[in-house]
């Protein structure tokens, strides 16, 4: 979170939300996120750990008190925001009034537009399995609502992203695959070639692309294209040349600094992809 937020009280414990990988420390900032994210979040925002801090770190026992009321007795999302939101001074009359139009238009979205608006923000905030999660619950609740094919097209676009970022290139074959077969647009085939070179890239095994060279071969011919020129590109990039430095020895450097400096960045790798799996 950026800019400047003026509090009424602010803490020194931070107030962790989990999904958009940011710490709050006041109830104005709490505010600010539910402005700004009101789309990609729902009811299980209002945690008793939220109501907990904010009466305990926070020291609005009132405000707590509620917030603990109405989800006692099953408000909505709506009701839930409007308690946190009247209880700063950080939005003014007009800003607010223009908020609860948002509000009402969220609430007309179906529960299944919601949850993909929540994949997405999951997905954009790097939290892949916590994403991928939300996309299978999609397409196994697919019954309870009718939606059209370009939706779970765009459902089986996300979990085919999410496998990428997780390196299952097989699996993000099979996902862009289901979503171009519900919807055959230039894009959605786009992402099923780019998909399949990126594992020939990986396993050193020849991409199968006849049904797609039948479909449109023009469009394969510039994949193949453009794909190239970004792995030069990579190649002549400045991390590139970082990492060979790191990985490669050049019988100067001290044996023991090699490997240690070598160590220390593949940790550091794995620890970026250990905090994407949440």
């Amino acid at each position: 979170m950026s800019g400047l937020i003026l509090c009424d009280r602010r803490s020194d414990v931070p107030y962790r939300i989990t999904d958009a990988e940011i710490n709050v420390y006041s109830l104005e900032e709490i505010a600010y996120f539910l402005y700004n994210n009101a789309y990609f979040v729902d009811d299980s925002f209002f945690k008793s750990d939220l109501v907990d801090y904010v009466e305990k770190h926070l020291k609005l026992s009132r405000v707590a008190q509620k917030l603990r009321y109405a989800m006692a007795n099953r408000a909505g999302f709506y009701e839930l925001v409007m308690i946190i939101m009247s209880s700063t001074s950080y939005y003014n009359d007009r800003e607010i009034k223009e908020f609860e139009k948002e509000l009402k238009a969220i609430g007309s979205k179906s529960m299944l537009e919601k949850m993909k608006a929540r994949g997405d923000m999951l997905y954009d905030n790097k939290r892949f399995l916590s994403a991928r999660k939300t996309y299978y619950n999609i397409l196994k609740n697919k019954g309870r609502e009718k939606q059209d094919n370009k939706f779970y097209s765009d459902v089986h676009t996300g979990l085919g992203k999410v496998y990428m970022k997780m390196f299952y290139f097989e699996k993000a074959v099979e996902e862009f695959k289901k979503a171009y077969d519900l919807s055959p647009l230039e894009s959605t085939l786009t992402n099923l070639i780019n998909a399949k070179l990126v594992m020939e890239y990986a396993t050193d095994e020849m991409a199968d692309l006849k049904e797609e060279n039948t479909v449109f071969p023009a469009l394969v011919l510039r994949c193949e294209e453009e794909f190239k020129d970004m792995m030069e590109r990579i190649a002549l990039g400045k991390e590139h040349e970082r990492n060979t430095n790191i990985f490669t020895y050049d019988g100067k450097r001290n044996v023991d600094d090699f490997y240690e400096k070598a160590d220390a960045e593949v940790e550091s790798w794995k620890n970026e992809y250990r905090r994407s799996m949440i």
